[in-house]
């Protein structure tokens, strides 16, 4: 690899059945996650894929640099190669694996459950702060946080029922407009919750954090 890059993973287990999206460290060679990632009863015949991406805030789609797949079995701070689509050595990848034993609370959740830490990204769009001018800095801030044992209250895939009775609703998923008015939403929602090299990650451990989070001084 020549130059510098803006590398980020994506990590998924059994194809996808859960998957990680790690924090952009920019202007690097050798960038240091040092991320967890705890997911419950997991198949003990499971295998892990990573892809190593380079942000680029400038396009619509992110160079992929490498991937690798194993099995997800103990190891600790394995190194793997990273080759490209040609087969090409890209660099190494540095990774542990552990094993929880389960317990009578854990084992009731669905296989493949995200179970910390809870972590979020924040993106502040100077663009859209401008548009609707929602505060003195011009910032339109948005955040995306992993919430852990989600599914455990809301089963995946499985759609939620609107309330009929809230106008907006009505006029999103009802009527000759709908159509176009949810094509307009998930266009707007794509803007807004679209990785950027400059977005903020860390994790939240208390709800003490959350609120520092969303407040205006953080």
């Amino acid at each position: 690899m020549v130059g510098l890059y803006n590398p980020y993973i994506i990590t998924q287990i059994d194809n996808g059945k859960i998957q990680f999206i790690s924090s952009c460290i920019t202007n690097t060679l050798t960038p240091i996650w040092n991320e967890q990632w705890l997911v419950r009863n997991v198949p003990r015949t499971a295998k892990l894929s990573v892809r190593l991406f380079d942000k680029d805030d400038n396009t619509v789609s992110d160079n992929c640099i490498g991937n690798f797949e194993l099995a997800l079995l103990p190891t600790n701070h394995r190194s793997i190669e990273i080759r490209n689509s040609l087969g090409k050595v890209q660099g190494t990848f540095e990774l542990s694996i552990n094993r929880l034993s389960s317990s009578v609370e854990t084992r009731i959740l669905r296989p493949y459950t995200f179970d910390g830490p809870v972590r979020y990204s924040r993106h502040n769009s100077l663009t859209l702060g401008h548009s609707v001018q929602v505060n003195d800095k011009r910032l339109y801030t948005t955040w995306e946080i992993y919430l852990k044992r989600i599914d455990y209250f809301l089963k995946p895939n499985e759609k939620q029922q609107w309330n009929p009775l809230y106008k907006a609703a009505q006029l999103i998923f009802e009527g000759p407009m709908s159509f176009g008015i949810q094509t307009l939403m998930k266009r707007a929602h794509h803007i807004l919750y679209a990785k950027h090299t400059t977005d903020q990650f860390g994790i939240l451990n208390s709800s003490d954090d959350l609120w520092t989070l969303l407040s205006d001084e953080s």
